[in-house]
């Protein structure tokens, strides 16, 4: 049987876990041996990994990976929006499925992205890119379909989460942020802009996973949009 060709595109955290899951002997799901990764897209070629990669496999040209036949499905995980929403349509018209964890672009794009996947007779798979750890996006799209939503409710931030998590054992947010000094000061800053900024509802990542969800969530059930 011929293998399930993929192409990634970004090499980020996302895009190297997924090279190791692919290549790991570990716990590994049978249908991952009938997956192989034909190249990689990457921003800079010169750039020094943690990880031993066939320099064959790269490419700093992603357009690359979208025009070769061999190529079945594409994963997208550079982020951003433009460049990203560019690839996911021309991989699609091209007939190629497309894997993408981009929830900025889902947000501003589904429903184009969506019409041009059923109208090409190809998948758009997006579970990876709101909650996939619940995950969501799926069993709202079949397992929910046929139920009537009338209110969604829950925490889907992960900052919000872990904060939420330790207060039954008497932690606040201050002492939260007092760990992470113990991961060194950069890490510190990080975290105290992500609490700021999720807990004062500023974040460009929520508004962009409630867009989704919001989305998704009209055209299957009668819920109004507030």
């Amino acid at each position: 049987m011929r293998k399930c060709k993929i192409g990634i595109v970004g090499f980020g955290t996302v895009g190297s876990g997924i090279y190791k899951i692919l290549n790991s002997d570990v716990d590994s799901h049978p249908i991952l041996k009938e997956i192989e990764i034909a190249k990689i897209a990457v921003k800079d070629l010169n750039k020094k990994r943690d990880i031993e990669l066939d320099n064959n496999l790269l490419t700093d040209d992603p357009f690359k990976l979208i025009n070769d036949p061999s190529i079945d499905v594409i994963v997208e995980v550079m982020g951003g929006v433009d460049l990203a929403k560019d690839i996911i349509l021309q991989s699609l018209k091209l007939g190629k499925s497309v894997v993408t964890a981009n929830k900025a672009v889902i947000a501003r794009y589904g429903e184009e992205i969506y019409k041009t996947a059923s109208k090409e007779g190809v998948y758009i798979l997006s579970e990876a890119a709101v909650c996939g750890g619940i995950p969501i996006i799926e069993p709202l799209k079949r397992s929910l379909k046929s139920n009537s939503i009338k209110k969604m409710v829950g925490i889907i931030n992960g900052t919000t989460n872990f904060i939420l998590s330790k207060m039954p054992k008497a932690l606040v947010t201050q002492n939260l942020i007092q760990l992470q000094m113990l991961r060194g000061m950069m890490l510190l800053i990080r975290f105290q802009s992500l609490v700021n900024s999720h807990l004062e509802g500023k974040s460009k990542e929520r508004r962009y996973i409630l867009r989704v969800l919001v989305k998704l969530i009209s055209r299957i059930s009668n819920m109004p949009i507030n």
